[in-house]
């Protein structure tokens, strides 16, 4: 080790702790073979699947609005997984925080921790939520089927200021093509159905 100094010393330890740590964020959800998250109507669901040869006892469900303060939220009692076969679960939190990301992350009793994973769940129950950016406003809305969907933007007096569509569930308007004031949106649905709603433009 002649003329391995103190610096070259630190700087291997560093190295290693770091492909220790690699090393297990890899081995950290190996036992899974995949875990989803999706949100829907207000409700977050998550779902995965724990690999054949794999069993664990007890089952915790993490949630947090940051990735370092995390408390259970629900608890899967009893053996889960299956020394023969693959098995399948799925869970749904009906009531996450709303307009903000949301961590996820599920203690799996004895076997590790699967990876994190983060949505953002909007309040829908009026039929939209308006996200308000540093350089526009989204109108995020459910269009579960994927249809085309108009978009069009008013003013108080009825003149038609922008009109779009999209087959996603949100439309992005830019403050640069707008004035101070209160617009109005429609959003034409499937069926007949239409949503409305004002916003106020003030910069």
């Amino acid at each position: 080790m002649e003329g391995f100094g103190k610096n070259g010393k630190c700087r291997l330890i560093f190295t290693l702790l770091l492909v220790l740590i690699a090393q297990f964020g890899l081995s950290q959800s190996s036992f899974l073979n995949y875990f989803r998250i999706s949100n829907r109507a207000n409700t977050v669901l998550l779902s995965w699947e724990i690999s054949s040869g794999n069993t664990c006892n007890g089952t915790s469900i993490l949630r947090g609005v940051d990735s370092l303060q995390m408390n259970e939220v629900a608890a899967i009692d009893g053996l889960c997984g299956d020394p023969g076969f693959a098995v399948s679960y799925s869970f749904a939190d009906s009531f996450p925080p709303l307009g903000q990301k949301v961590f996820y992350r599920i203690d799996f009793g004895g076997l590790g921790l699967s990876k994190l994973l983060e949505t953002v769940v909007y309040d829908l129950t009026p039929g939209y939520s308006v996200l308000y950016e540093n350089d526009g406003f989204r109108v995020v809305f459910a269009n579960v089927s994927g249809s085309i969907t108009p978009f069009t933007l008013f003013d108080l007096t009825g003149r038609t200021i922008l009109k779009s569509s999209t087959n996603q569930g949100s439309f992005f308007v830019p403050y640069s093509q707008l004035s101070t004031g209160v617009v109005v949106f429609a959003v034409e649905l499937p069926e007949g159905k239409s949503i409305r709603g004002k916003i106020a433009i003030s910069r």
